[in-house]
């Protein structure tokens, strides 16, 4: 026969335990809706950010067809750092993606022992040049943005100077205008001061959300091990009548 004083301390833990378990589970749940609260204040930011990068790539692909256009139609451009004309350049420039910064707690059933821990971005554009676009599934998550670079695109300079101005020579000054135009534009939109903004006021309420992240797996954390110990005992001493 089981030892009675020893049944019945079991006994008591057991019941202690499962009442920590159903505490520790309905504490952790609780979590979800404040946190998709906090989340929603994020998802402004997060599209006039990402717009932002939809918007740069627009004009660098225009910057890009506005040399094919002049190539193709006998206008001088550069082809190369010191190329057939000084007067312009050959630049390898990137696409923009616009990126939300996850850590393994950014995700809502991470259970593991590093919740700060980097874990792959999500992207908040998909494509690159004028097929750019947003990503709204994507938005408020992480912990930050930022922005990585995409694919890379060769960037010709209409010349200023036109030696053999070709077929359409008379067009040849408004395609380096309208180019230089969308480089200006390229530039503006990728050190815009809104787009700093955003990404701080972004950051500001992920921020937020991560620290109820953490909470909540604090409290998922402490309930994994509040069952392992109700299932060792159940194990190793099963309640007996």
């Amino acid at each position: 026969m089981a030892n009675r004083k020893l049944q019945e301390y079991y006994n008591s833990e057991l019941n202690q335990l499962q009442e920590d378990i159903d505490y520790l589970s309905e504490a952790s749940e609780k979590y979800g809706d404040h946190i998709s609260e906090i989340v929603s204040l994020s998802l402004a930011s997060d599209e006039s950010y990402a717009q932002s990068i939809v918007d740069a790539n627009n004009y660098l692909a225009q910057a890009v067809n506005f040399a094919t256009i002049a190539s193709g139609c006998g206008c001088s451009v550069a082809i190369g750092s010191t190329g057939d004309y000084l007067a312009g350049t050959a630049t390898t420039v990137y696409y923009e993606v616009a990126q939300a910064v996850m850590e393994n707690g950014s995700y809502d059933n991470y259970i593991g022992d590093d919740p700060q821990g980097d874990a792959a971005s999500v992207n908040l554009t998909s494509g690159s040049g004028s097929g750019t676009v947003l990503v709204p599934a994507n938005f408020g998550r992480g912990v930050s943005n930022r922005v990585s670079a995409g694919s890379s695109v060769v960037l010709l300079s209409v010349l200023a100077l036109q030696p053999n101005p070709g077929t359409c020579s008379s067009h040849c000054s408004y395609y380096r205008d309208q180019q230089q135009a969308a480089i200006t534009n390229y530039n503006n939109e990728k050190s815009s001061g809104s787009r700093t903004t955003d990404a701080n006021k972004s950051a500001t309420i992920k921020e937020e959300a991560k620290e109820y992240r953490l909470q909540r797996w604090a409290y998922k954390k402490a309930e994994g091990y509040t069952q392992d110990r109700y299932d060792r005992i159940n194990t190793f001493y099963p309640e007996t009548q």
